[in-house]
């Protein structure tokens, strides 16, 4: 079903023919490494002799902080201090208290390296039954901070980067040496980017005086940018002897495909087409050297199919007056083909469960740097998997798929000099066959697209979606006896008109763009869909049979039973990360979502893959998936309706996550929102109109999750705070027995 879902995928490949053996004996080699372990371990703790007498077995070290205040270190500092400590070992007493000195004296230097001038660390032993425990306590005091920051950049020829340079430390900020290596570090990237490619972070001095503003806990600094040295090679000593020169500009001079120009290029590169590795490597001789135009087309040439590795040399070439940045890249390729196994957990808001996907791509195809792909996927893949067990539940979910896909670099028919290098343009040809068990109907896809992505934004974090066209063909079968009697003898024509035999013709869009900074992150996304209204106009100017129409409707019959279906759904998603100064340990999520669907006047109403659903793991969890709404609707009516289906929906939620001890999360949330129906067909209690704020549901609870690294494992459980579907004076929480419900997810929830 076409509801663009979100992935978490684990890849086992690396591009060789023999990647099905290599992972079975990586597998092997796992396992043995796991039994030899737990070997070890067992004789290093259950095969030894008892300790001699004056002997101390180590069990465990930690970090307390005694004195507590808004500048102290966060939880997650202590836990990383906590964690270079020794948490094993035997000893004597005297070693034990060599030990304990020589780790308090390190932190100590820890802590003072990142502000904490006047920290105290003591260590304390506690003699536990089965082992000592060493602990640090620390008494942390104020941590200093920056008075002042003054730059000295004129006498290195970087006078023009002093505005940019002064927001990199402002007044307040922590004197942290960490703190400071990253602004040398952003100073160097800043003349980087203005032609200074002879400037780097080692020429960057800061002086510190911790004595004026001693009284204060503060400390003025004094940043020099210290000028080209005339002997780079020198050491250090006969370097700040020797007088320097500014930085110049420098130039982008020659570049060459291991060591190759012109002729050579194209077979230097492995066969690539001229135009695509033209485009791909945005180098142009004789315009200002900045730095990142290298390392974006390095990293471009890295993301051809073809590529394995990147490598590049440069060499600085003086003229006298002028710098110029001499290029050479090498490029070391792949095998040609490519036999992938892939796991997916696929997630969205109907269906979610494990997926195995077999691919077999062919890469570079007809040289434009992309793929060909036949792709084979199968999997348990469910409204709600795992929550029942029942024989009919595991027979009936799951889907299987067979697709073929082209992609190149460029938007076809248009040259890719028409392009920018950094939009990257792309296009994807799909045909494919879709498979669906349900409980209810066979549900099969047979689907054909045409796509485009360009990349937009100043940092290449937007991006653009664009198919033009897509055909689809969707055929329901094998319905249970009792889902098509409902349907012929209970269900209203509008509900009928979900799951009747249907083909699509249209397009869509989606924009998205992601941002990060100093105190806020998130991201936005935007998409269209819409069909139908082209495929109709133009049967019914070129047919002049009456039998090719639906009799009531007057939608183009494609086939008997098949209507063409007119329809549009527009979607927008915000997610929002505040970025606060509070505890590394804590995160705040919010979600704002919002949709619209509609048909056209020769649809009844909108099939199910166009459709919005309530409730689920991903939804407002103090409802199980389709058991809230639309509107304020019960689920006794649900003939009336499809329960759970909306054409408009509004969802928005609130998660307060903690690193409760890694890899273990919790989460706090609290989610609102419903769907709703409209059109004059539409039940009043299903619609907005009619039901307005009394029908928004609301529901709170608590999270644990799982952090494997490939993939989140969580268990959300919701209470329904405000149930729209009850009787009024019989909504609230507290006004009636509590209900809720249970959720098994993958992933996060946005």
């Amino acid at each position: 079903m076409a509801f663009s879902p979100s992935t978490v995928i684990w890849r086992f490949s690396q591009r060789t023919c023999l990647r099905l053996r290599s992972r079975m004996s990586w597998r092997s080699c796992l396992g043995m490494a796991m039994v030899l372990q737990s070997y070890a371990v067992h004789l290093a703790t259950c095969g030894q002799t008892a300790l001699d007498v004056d002997q101390h077995m180590l069990r465990k070290s930690r970090v307390e902080i005694l004195e507590q205040r808004f500048d102290s270190p966060d939880r997650a500092t202590v836990a990383g201090w906590s964690a270079l400590l020794p948490q094993s070992g035997s000893m004597t007493k005297e070693e034990r208290d060599l030990v304990g000195e020589e780790h308090a004296v390190a932190l100590r230097n820890r802590m003072m390296l990142e502000g904490w001038l006047q920290a105290q660390v003591q260590p304390r032993w506690l003699t536990k039954r089965r082992g000592d425990h060493l602990i640090l306590d620390v008494v942390p005091g104020a941590r200093w901070t920056v008075a002042s920051a003054t730059w000295h950049l004129d006498g290195s020829g970087l006078g023009e980067l002093h505005r940019e340079a002064a927001a990199l430390l402002p007044s307040g900020a922590p004197f942290s040496n960490s703190l400071l290596r990253e602004v040398q570090s952003e100073f160097a990237l800043m003349a980087a980017r203005r032609g200074h490619a002879t400037f780097h972070s080692g020429l960057m001095v800061i002086q510190a005086d911790t004595v004026t503003a001693a009284a204060h806990q503060q400390v003025h600094l004094v940043l020099v940018a210290r000028g080209r040295p005339s002997n780079p090679e020198a050491d250090q000593e006969l370097e700040a002897a020797t007088p320097a020169s500014k930085h110049p500009l420098t130039w982008q001079g020659k570049v060459t495909f291991h060591g190759l120009g012109g002729a050579g290029t194209q077979h230097a590169i492995g066969g690539l087409r001229p135009e695509v590795w033209r485009h791909v490597v945005d180098w142009s001789p004789g315009d200002l050297h900045k730095g990142d135009a290298l390392t974006s087309s390095v990293q471009r040439l890295q993301r051809l199919s073809s590529v394995r590795h990147v490598a590049v040399e440069q060499v600085l070439r003086d003229e006298g007056d002028s710098l110029h940045m001499d290029v050479d890249v090498q490029v070391q390729h792949g095998a040609p083909y490519d036999l992938g196994l892939e796991l997916d957990l696929v997630r969205n808001n109907v269906r979610y469960g494990p997926r195995i996907h077999l691919d077999i791509a062919t890469l570079n195809a007809r040289s434009r740097g992309g793929r060909r792909a036949v792709e084979v996927g199968f999997g348990y893949v469910a409204a709600e998997p795992f929550s029942s067990f029942s024989r009919d539940a595991w027979l009936n979910s799951a889907e299987w798929s067979l697709h073929w896909n082209a992609e190149r670099l460029g938007a076809w028919p248009l040259p890719l000099s028409r392009f920018k290098a950094e939009s990257e343009p792309r296009t994807r040809i799909d045909v494919g066959l879709d498979h669906e068990i349900w409980p209810e109907f066979t549900r099969t896809q047979v689907q054909s697209e045409v796509s485009y992505v360009l990349k937009t934004g100043r940092v290449h974090n937007g991006r653009v979606e664009c198919v033009p066209l897509k055909v689809s063909y969707v055929n329901l079968t094998n319905r249970s006896i009792a889902f098509r009697e409902w349907l012929e003898q209970e269900a209203s024509p509008l509900v009928a008109g979900r799951f009747i035999n249907h083909l699509n013709l249209g397009s869509s869009m989606r924009w998205s763009q992601s941002w990060d900074n100093t105190w806020l992150s998130g991201s936005v996304s935007l998409q269209s869909s819409w069909g139908g209204w082209l495929g109709q106009t133009l049967a019914e100017r070129l047919s002049q049979d009456p039998e090719q129409f639906h009799p009531e409707t007057g939608a183009w019959m494609v086939r008997e039973g098949v209507p063409l279906v007119q329809h549009q759904r527009h979607l927008v998603q915000f997610h929002l990360n505040p970025q606060g100064k509070g505890s590394s340990r804590w995160s705040t999520h919010i979600r704002i979502q919002g949709g619209w669907a509609g048909v056209g006047a020769n649809t009844v109403s909108l099939p199910l893959e166009h459709s919005f659903l309530s409730g689920g793991a991903n939804g407002i969890r103090g409802w199980r998936l389709r058991e809230l709404g639309p509107g304020n609707l019960n689920p006794s009516d649900a003939n009336l309706v499809v329960d759970g289906l909306g054409d408009v929906q509004f969802m928005a939620s609130l998660e307060w996550r903690s690193n409760w001890n890694s890899p273990w999360d919790l989460a706090w949330f609290v989610d609102a929102g419903n769907v709703w129906l409209h059109g004059d067909n539409a039940p009043p209690v299903t619609t907005w109109r009619e039901t307005e704020w009394g029908s928004v549901a609301a529901g709170a609870g608590l999270g644990v999750r799982y952090d494997f690294e490939v993939m989140v494992l969580r268990v959300d459980a919701g209470l329904r705070v405000h149930d729209p579907v009850q009787e009024e004076g019989n909504r609230w929480l507290g006004q009636r027995p509590g209900r809720g419900a249970l959720h098994l997810g993958v992933g996060m929830p946005f």
